[in-house]
């Protein structure tokens, strides 16, 4: 079970502010959910949100929450939301209706049936997906505001600026990203480009950042496969870290699949018992051991294996790593969710520098500390207790986690002050009211950044007849 505990808690949460250096710091102020849709402080203004490629799933997630939480009329286009994630979006957003079909967006565009576009991949990687009716709409409609959100600066080039030339030579494009790090680097390379073109507005487009986050309570998911979570009861912790979890697709380019793997066979090899395991003798396999104290030491990949996949789990670890793909999405909220520690194993260092790894979010909606070093630290400013187990720069991931278990502060090498449990070592669990709070934090600089997004852009639309009509449609009912 994983080390922050899941329960809920009646005590109003520690709102936050967003500093100058990112850094969320203490606030009294506090942004109610809204439980009515038509409880509306931006009435005039229609909101759509795009997903032409049919991936993209939390942003969306995250968009949907914020609109709602704002209090602003949005529309959902795709076609149908994949491994059953409208089971993740309705327990916060019961009325949310059904997406529109994507097919109908360009046509509403056209009608001025929404002021705003925030496309959500809107990427030039992903272009090849994109239907010309779609592309269209944006130049058809010059009130249309265009919300441009970036995933992977790594791709970033010519091809990208070209692409929105005219919609920010009309002022009305506007990028945003999912993490500060990124944010930052895109803020830079936009005023790169006004100075390589010689045209200012780039220098006027404006950046910003929305935390990919949004509630979901894992412990009341049926878990309808085998993992951890299907024998562990939410809310009751390991005494020591034992179910450890790596996110994203199972690919040796995407993570340190095998690197985390030869490191834990040493690991493993030099003091079985450590992990929880005894070593075969005639076929050298880690066989777990039956002791509560010091529970086997299990890692799961949890992400799509594509067939050319050259991740392979070796002999010796067959009891020890677990691999699950194909999962729906309520299966692998509630299963990570069930865990102690969730891994980055980065590969490289694009992941502090150009983009974001979901693995990040997905482990702060879990309420799972991930082992992280002040470098994610620094690039992921949203990213703090209780949602970090901290090692240095430079240790290994698999080396902090055999500290972790033996009672060791890898930060420090010292015996941790804050045990797990009385008489155990190990990162501080987090309360159900500090994550609360923590989430409370990052969904208030979520709701201050989109409502000053929308006011901004409201001020640069014109009057739309047709909500102006729809709205006083709404009044002659009311009466």
């Amino acid at each position: 079970m994983a080390l922050g505990s899941k329960g809920g808690s009646a005590t109003p949460p520690v709102i936050a502010h967003m500093a100058d250096d990112m850094i969320y710091e203490p606030s009294e102020l506090y942004l109610p959910r809204r439980h009515k849709r038509e409880d509306k402080s931006l009435p005039n203004l229609h909101v759509a949100v795009l997903e032409h490629g049919g991936f993209h799933d939390e942003v969306i997630g995250a968009l949907v929450k914020v609109l709602d939480d704002v209090g602003v009329n949005f529309t959902v286009y795709r076609d149908g939301y994949r491994w059953g994630f409208d089971k993740v979006l309705h327990p916060f957003l019961p009325d949310l209706p059904d997406p529109e079909p994507r097919g109908s967006f360009g046509i509403h565009a056209e009608e001025r049936k929404f002021d705003i576009v925030f496309h959500t991949s809107c990427d030039y990687t992903w272009r090849d997906r994109l239907p010309d009716w779609i592309d269209e709409a944006f130049v058809k409609n010059p009130n249309l505001q265009i919300v441009c959100i970036q995933h992977q600066l790594e791709n970033l080039g010519k091809e990208e600026r070209e692409v929105w030339a005219q919609q920010a030579d009309e002022g009305r494009l506007r990028f945003m990203t999912l993490s500060p790090h990124v944010s930052s680097k895109l803020k830079t390379a936009v005023q790169e480009w006004a100075v390589e073109t010689g045209n200012p507005v780039w220098g006027a487009v404006t950046v910003d950042t929305l935390v990919p986050i949004f509630p979901v309570q894992a412990d009341q998911m049926p878990l309808s496969i085998d993992g951890p979570g299907s024998q562990t009861p939410m809310g009751v912790s390991n005494a020591i870290p034992a179910s450890i979890a790596i996110l994203g697709n199972i690919e040796q380019n995407r993570r340190n699949y095998q690197g985390i793997m030869r490191d834990l066979q040493i690991a493993i090899l030099e003091d079985p018992e450590a992990w929880g395991y005894r070593v075969e003798v005639e076929s050298r396999r880690f066989i777990p051991l039956s002791d509560s104290a010091k529970p086997p030491v299990k890692l799961h990949f949890v992400g799509e294996k594509p067939d050319w996949s050259n991740v392979e789990v070796p002999d010796a670890l067959q009891q020890v790593v677990v691999m699950h793909s194909g999962l729906q999405y309520d299966d692998f909220y509630r299963l990570i969710g069930s865990m102690d520690l969730i891994v980055p194993a980065f590969v490289d260092f694009v992941y502090v520098t150009h983009k974001l790894s979901s693995a990040i979010p997905a482990g702060i909606i879990a309420r799972v500390p991930i082992l992280a070093t002040p470098l994610h630290l620094e690039a992921y400013s949203f990213l703090r207790s209780p949602a970090i187990a901290l090692h240095p720069v430079g240790m290994g991931e698999v080396e902090a986690i055999g500290l972790i278990r033996r009672g060791v502060d890898p930060m420090t090498f010292d015996l941790s002050r804050d045990p797990v449990l009385p008489g155990y070592a190990g990162p501080q669990p987090g309360t159900p009211a500090d994550w609360d709070a923590y989430h409370s934090r990052i969904n208030y600089a979520n709701g201050r950044m989109m409502k000053s997004l929308l006011a901004d852009l409201a001020s640069k639309i014109p009057a739309n007849p047709v909500h102006e009509e729809e709205l006083r449609a709404e009044d002659e009912i009311d009466e």
